[in-house]
């Protein structure tokens, strides 16, 4: 029972059994090790592309990525308070440049 990596049309990628599935010339012969692996560390959360399908290592074959969508937006709140920090930060910068002016004027 061998296992197999596939690239589809789309770009994804998945995965054969010779047991189970019919096994085209594209397909590649991956080993035991790197197919429980690519499972352990899908199961923690961690999410992989193909980096090059003739590696012989998982980390030659995937590498992992962080979808856009798994990195979060700011809420409404989170940007108002953020540009509440400028412009008290900004707000500083001139009251010191207007004090620095004045002792040295």
């Amino acid at each position: 029972m061998s296992k197999y990596l596939t690239i589809n049309q789309d770009g994804s990628f998945g995965f054969k059994d010779d047991d189970i599935n019919q096994i085209s010339d594209s397909d590649v012969n991956i080993s035991d090790d790197i197919y429980n692996q690519f499972f352990q560390n899908q199961a923690e959360g961690k999410q992989y592309e193909i980096k090059n399908t003739a590696g012989t290592t998982f980390d030659d074959i995937f590498e992992e990525y962080i979808p856009e969508s798994a990195i979060p937006t700011p809420t409404t709140e989170q940007q108002q308070i953020a540009q509440l920090l400028l412009i008290t930060a900004q707000q500083a910068q001139q009251i010191a440049a207007l004090q620095e002016a004045s002792t040295n004027g």
